[in-house]
């Protein structure tokens, strides 16, 4: 079977991680894939063609991003392209992701009209989300897109059972719920923590929480340092490592006065961390945090650190949203989860001193990780994929 993925994120981010791990898995299994993706220079007007393996090819089509409108233009220009690409081969499924971006919705439609099998994916949810209130168009735009695909597409792979359950009331036949899987390169080497310490200049007599991400919402970041905060008050021997300046960010959003400083200063910021440094910061922490807004579209994803973390066998603290991530986390017991920002610092100060729930806590979590495994979770798409008439 030959498949054609079109992904709109830029290469090396976001949702092109969780594109090219499936089309790797694909392309073991004997299926033939194309993967397109934006090349993630600013000013790139080549086409880069890229072989991971003989059944899979990886494709940078070029990116026009000096300003808004130029940016709006490259999109524009990547979904007309990857249109005509797609005529190259006679593809037995075309796989777009993410029914708001033109890099994947013009060639979609296009080809869903020519009578192809198209399968949309849905992995965010821009209109559960307040980032385009005060952009009336866009906002009209994006709430159109996803309202629309799911019935004109009919086949939809989404991220979320919260998704799935949204695509089928809109009108999709088929679904199929795909959460990122844990893949070879999330399957990091994991350092004896004195060791990883030591290399990263941190104290041994600390305890360490670790959050990072391409991006940090004012909504989450302040969520955090709050929860942060009440750890810091029940124990100030704990640390919170993060790549992201706190004393920064609460100034932008002009929240400066509501974490206390005492708190702020038990914050590290790492800054940007080198694909090579991320399994020490990983094998260094004690654990993980991962702070999600009270907004659908953070019910709704699942981000793709979540596998670092479970790849690197650290247990995840989370606040609980009724989030996808925060129901497969109760499924498998690997997490400490809680709706209360006091509960969850207690619970947190409480596993952080106790050795015995550390070491039951990280049985569950390789459980976990095996069990959404990129191996086990591609099974469910190849299923799809031959299911669509």
């Amino acid at each position: 079977m030959k498949v054609l993925m079109i992904e709109p994120c830029y290469f090396g981010t976001g949702g092109y991680l969780r594109a090219y791990n499936n089309a790797k898995s694909l392309s073991e299994r004997g299926f033939v894939v194309d993967l397109f993706c934006s090349s993630n220079k600013k000013f790139e007007l080549r086409i880069k063609k890229r072989k991971i393996n003989d059944n899979f090819w990886l494709w940078e089509l070029p990116r026009l991003d000096l300003n808004p409108h130029i940016n709006f233009t490259g999109r524009v220009l990547r979904g007309f392209i990857g249109l005509v690409m797609s005529f190259r081969k006679k593809y037995n499924i075309v796989h777009v992701c993410n029914p708001v971006q033109f890099e994947s919705n013009i060639p979609g439609a296009i080809l869903k009209l020519l009578g192809k099998r198209v399968v949309m994916g849905w992995d965010d949810y821009f209109g559960g989300s307040p980032i385009f209130d005060n952009v009336k168009f866009t906002k009209k735009y994006v709430n159109f897109c996803e309202t629309h695909a799911p019935k004109f597409f009919e086949n939809m792979v989404v991220i979320s059972d919260y998704l799935a359950n949204r695509a089928k009331e809109l009108g999709a036949k088929r679904t199929v719920t795909i959460i990122n899987g844990i893949s070879d390169s999330a399957r990091i080497t994991i350092h004896p923590k004195t060791e990883a310490r030591n290399r990263l200049g941190l104290q041994n007599d600390k305890k360490y929480l670790f959050a990072f991400g391409n991006t940090q919402s004012w909504e989450r970041t302040l969520e955090l340092l709050r929860i942060f905060e009440k750890i810091q008050r029940l124990d100030s021997n704990v640390m919170l490592l993060c790549n992201f300046d706190p004393y920064k960010i609460l100034e932008i959003f002009g929240k400066e006065h509501e974490v206390e400083n005492k708190s702020l200063d038990k914050i590290i910021n790492v800054g940007y961390i080198a694909e090579k440094d991320i399994e020490y910061y990983l094998s260094a922490a004690d654990a993980a945090v991962l702070i999600q807004g009270e907004f659908e579209n953070e019910r709704a994803c699942y981000p793709m650190r979540v596998t670092s973390y479970l790849g690197a066998e650290l247990a995840i603290i989370m606040n609980d949203i009724d989030s996808e991530v925060g129901r497969i986390m109760k499924k498998f017991q690997c997490a400490i989860i809680d709706k209360d920002e006091e509960t969850l610092a207690q619970k947190t100060v409480k596993y952080l001193r106790d050795e015995n729930w550390q070491k039951e806590l990280r049985k569950k979590v390789r459980i976990a990780k095996e069990e959404m495994s990129q191996d086990k979770i591609i099974l469910k798409l190849i299923d799809f994929y031959k299911s669509i008439p």
